[in-house]
């Protein structure tokens, strides 16, 4: 009967210290309309081009959290991706609460928009690399839109 009564207990806690975390909204998802092997092409008024190759795409699911009850659940998306010619990385974060961070290289991009009241964001160098010019915009539905490297713009191409 002691055994019983044990085991009730341990699964009763057990169940009651896990945590449901859900997926990724759905609302965010099309910011990084990017898969793995997917390439993306930029070019300048020079007609110099860039091609990213996206290497890697998270996104979370639905999970739980046993025995982990006071943490909180990691809720992103993330993808990250190289230039075909290996000059510079290109990496992107979106949390649940729709906070944004992009890099290059090992710059960072901040935005400091709300993506519920807009399909545009808006990235700016952080202030330690305020030498840096230009903006990075990411629009929902098609991703990155330009990007700079160095002081160039590269305007993404429609193929």
């Amino acid at each position: 009967m002691k055994k019983i009564f044990l085991a009730i207990i341990c699964t009763t806690l057990f169940y009651a210290c896990s945590k449901h975390c859900d997926s990724f909204p759905n609302k965010y998802r099309d910011f990084f309309p990017y898969e793995k092997g997917d390439v993306i092409s930029f070019a300048n008024e020079s007609g110099n081009e860039i091609k990213i190759d996206i290497e890697e795409k998270h996104i979370t699911q639905d999970h739980k959290l046993s025995w982990n009850c006071k943490c909180g659940c990691d809720i992103y998306m993330s993808f990250s991706g190289i230039s075909t010619n290996k000059d510079f990385r290109i990496g992107g974060l979106f949390n649940d609460q729709g906070h944004v961070d992009l890099s290059i290289s090992e710059i960072m991009f901040f935005t400091h928009q709300d993506p519920n009241v807009t399909d545009t964001l808006i990235f700016f160098p952080e202030k330690m690399y305020s030498d840096k010019k230009g903006t990075i915009k990411l629009v929902k539905g098609v991703g990155l839109v330009n990007l700079f490297i160095g002081d160039e713009e590269y305007i993404l191409k429609k193929e």
